[in-house]
């Protein structure tokens, strides 16, 4: 048997004399029951960043104040961590200086939890109200027995509980559970509440404040929704309490707050639906406007002919994305790569995908073949997929290149919106933005612009290319797009600029006014300026919405801390002219760590988060410690900065950006976190790509087991 739960009521000091002594007592029955009490005979918990399927028992509060009066104390007996299989606890009482059969009756009952049910079970002891003037008096409890396969949480074996002797009314006893991008609060009813309020305040010196309406007295529950990578997780975290209330007062509860580390269990663990070895599953990631609807590239996945997974936002109420996705495989099992790069718009009603293996000899906008051919090897291609009265179609839209040509790899970078289409072509050999086949700029790179036209697409009248063409400079590998289609941002890590080998470049091209064809002006051509070989700075690009705010990745540039430290540039341009430029560096630098391999910005420039996929840090959740051992090579890691109001990106000290730092919930070396991030309009969602995780789960599941690494390569996304 293993002693796992205690409850305590605090009275004077002769009282805490008598608490040691229960205590002991209770500890002795408990190794007692094991068959022994020396240290060989013990077990430990498992690590709370790695909690068995089963999950872990605990209560949902280590000390507590109960009014006489209110005849019932109650507690949650919670179950994090996992929820797999039927699991049961034995909760008892003990005397300290509250005496059982006098002061309260004696509590021995089963808490039992259903295969899959980790709802917090509340427990009661029946108080006794009497009418004798007496002290404070204090009881405890512990758990004894937990079965299958549930284990305790070391920082919830104990409580102590203490009787108020008044005749105030009771109130609500509040825990808090965690599901994906969301608070759950839970409390049983308060004797002659008719209505609740859950308050919440910033800090221990802010005022609480309601959060949300006034809830019915048979409420005895309620949920709110977090952007899990922005939240406050650290030792200054939100506090909450509900006020039970009726027509003369409102009785507040016990204020309960957050812990860092359960922000891994408030993220989405997400898998694709068929789950299988070398999927390479978050390869890509994509996000509409509003944060309902999720795209996840498979490009390995069935040969590497390559699939896509649609999370879809059920109706009101449900969780924040169903758990099941729509598989849309690749038209053929030619290995094609299919969903290497995806893309939606802002309303989520265009799905791109890039298949930059396509070998189909194609050009311009059709439909792909029944028989294809493969005359054409890895030249590329994109399928544009629309969504109508919440159908997608069967049939997409398939488009080449009008210059196609082996080896171009076109589709290896997407981004649409406002009715715009930029595709990524980054080893095009073109030396002109025009049609040539002499291929004289081996690798040099290309975009191509496709606006909407008729329910279909069309190709705007040139290709685009640098305006420093130059053999192996891989333009395309990235590319972004504004709102409304006027601004396009091409990156070409490749780039050789001022002398400097694969030092790189990004091109920023604006829309040419006018209501015919769309066309962009020549470009304007971003280098840092601590440009250096090597840097790979284009490797990624981002733009906000109005196109005023340009992110750029160089992933490979040298810090102080070592080679491939990486580092992202913001430049902020009003009226065509750059007014602010700004370095940003990693909140925890690690030489390796390639900080900027990804980027995304939210619609209004002030969000922005960076994947650093090869960072090594022993983490998980957001905001751990930096501290933490190097021990997990290549797990990967995102920053997400935020800007403050009224301060620029470049802004130093107190008016600096703030920044989290969020490891997966696994955390398993070579799981690649990071290597794709998308950002929703308002930055409030979340996606992370982590192509090189482990995991054997399936779809968006509680019982997935982020420690089972037996699916290498599977690939999974994480949801903030």
């Amino acid at each position: 048997m293993e002693l796992v739960f205690l409850w305590r009521r605090i009275s004077r000091t002769d009282s805490m004399r008598r608490a040691s002594v229960g205590m002991l007592a209770v500890a002795s029955l408990a190794l007692s029951a094991c068959g022994g009490g020396d240290s060989g005979g013990g077990t430990l918990d498992p690590p709370i960043n790695n909690p068995p399927p089963a999950g872990q028992l605990g209560f949902s509060v280590t000390q507590s104040t109960i009014n006489e009066s209110t005849g019932t104390a109650t507690f949650m007996v919670t179950r994090v961590g996992g929820s797999s299989g039927a699991v049961s606890v034995v909760v008892l009482s003990a005397d300290i200086t509250a005496k059982a059969g006098e002061d309260y009756t004696a509590l021995n009952t089963t808490v039992r939890f259903a295969d899959g049910d980790s709802t917090p079970k509340p427990v009661e002891i029946a108080i006794t109200n009497d009418t004798t003037a007496e002290s404070d008096e204090t009881l405890f409890g512990a758990f004894l027995n937990p079965t299958g396969g549930a284990t305790i949480s070391n920082s919830a074996k104990y409580t102590f509980f203490t009787i108020n002797d008044d005749d105030e009314p009771g109130a609500a006893r509040l825990s808090i559970g965690y599901e994906v991008k969301r608070l759950a609060f839970a409390w049983f009813a308060a004797a002659s509440a008719t209505s609740y309020k859950l308050l919440r305040r910033e800090s221990p010196t802010s005022d609480f404040v309601q959060v949300g309406a006034d809830l019915a007295a048979t409420v005895t529950s309620t949920k709110i929704e977090i952007p899990v990578h922005l939240y406050k997780w650290d030792t200054d975290s939100p506090q909450y309490r509900v006020d039970s209330c009726n027509s003369g007062f409102c009785t507040p509860s016990n204020v309960v707050t957050t812990i860092r580390v359960a922000s891994a269990l408030a993220a989405g663990y997400v898998k694709a639906s068929d789950t299988s070895a070398g999927a390479r599953f978050g390869s890509s990631v994509a996000v509409s406007g509003d944060g309902h609807t999720v795209a996840i590239g498979a490009p390995f996945s069935n040969a590497e002919a390559g699939s896509v997974y649609v999370y879809l936002a059920p109706i009101a109420g449900g969780p924040v994305l169903a758990p099941r996705p729509l598989k849309i495989a690749a038209p053929s099992t030619q290995a094609m790569h299919f969903g290497f790069a995806v893309a939606l718009s802002e309303d989520g009603n265009t799905l791109a995908v890039g298949a930059p293996y396509d070998s189909h000899l194609q050009s311009g906008v059709g439909t792909y073949p029944v028989t294809p051919n493969d005359n054409s090897t890895h030249s590329g291609g994109v399928f544009v997929y629309s969504r109508v009265g919440g159908v997608w179609s069967t049939t997409p839209v398939y488009i080449k290149a009008i210059d196609v040509d082996a080896t171009d790899e076109f589709g290896s970078a997407l981004a649409v919106k406002g009715g715009i289409l930029v595709i990524g072509a980054p080893r095009q050999d073109s030396p002109t933005d025009g049609i040539d086949t002499t291929n004289s700029a081996l690798d040099s790179g290309a975009a191509y612009a496709f606006y909407a036209n008729a329910g279909t697409w069309a190709q705007s009248p040139k290709i685009l290319k640098a305006d420093n063409i130059g053999n192996g400079d891989l333009f395309g590998t990235s590319v972004a797009v504004s709102n409304s289609g006027s601004i396009i941002a091409v990156g070409a890590p490749g780039e050789d600029g001022d002398g400097k080998l694969d030092s790189g470049a990004a091109y920023r091209f604006v829309k040419i006014e006018g209501d015919g064809v769309p066309a962009w002006n020549p470009p304007l051509r971003f280098k840092a300026a601590n440009s250096d070989a090597g840097d790979l700075y284009g490797s990624s690009v981002a733009v906000s919405a109005n196109g005023e705010v340009l992110a750029v990745g160089a992933p490979s540039e040298t810090g102080d801390e070592g080679n491939e430290v990486g580092a992202v540039y913001a430049y902020t341009l009003a009226q065509g002219g750059i007014v602010d430029v700004a370095r940003l560096q990693a909140l925890h630098r690690f030489s390796g760590a390639r900080y900027g391999s990804s980027i995304a910005i939210n619609a209004d420039g002030t969000i922005l988060a960076a994947g650093s996929p090869t960072e090594s840090v022993n983490e998980i959740g957001v905001d751990g410690g930096v501290n933490a051992p190097g021990t997990a090579p290549s797990s990967g890691a995102v920053d997400v900065l935020v800007r403050r109001a009224g301060s620029s990106w470049s802004s130093q000290g107190s008016t600096a950006p703030t920044a989290h730092y969020i490891k997966s919930n696994t955390a398993g070396a070579g799981d690649l976190f990071g290597g794709a991030v998308t950002l929703s309009a308002d930055g409030n969602t979340l996606v992370v790509g982590a192509n090189g995780e482990d995991g054997d789960g399936t779809n968006i599941d509680s019982n997935n087991n982020p420690a089972d690494n037996s699916l290498a390569d599977s690939g999974a996304a994480f949801l903030y």
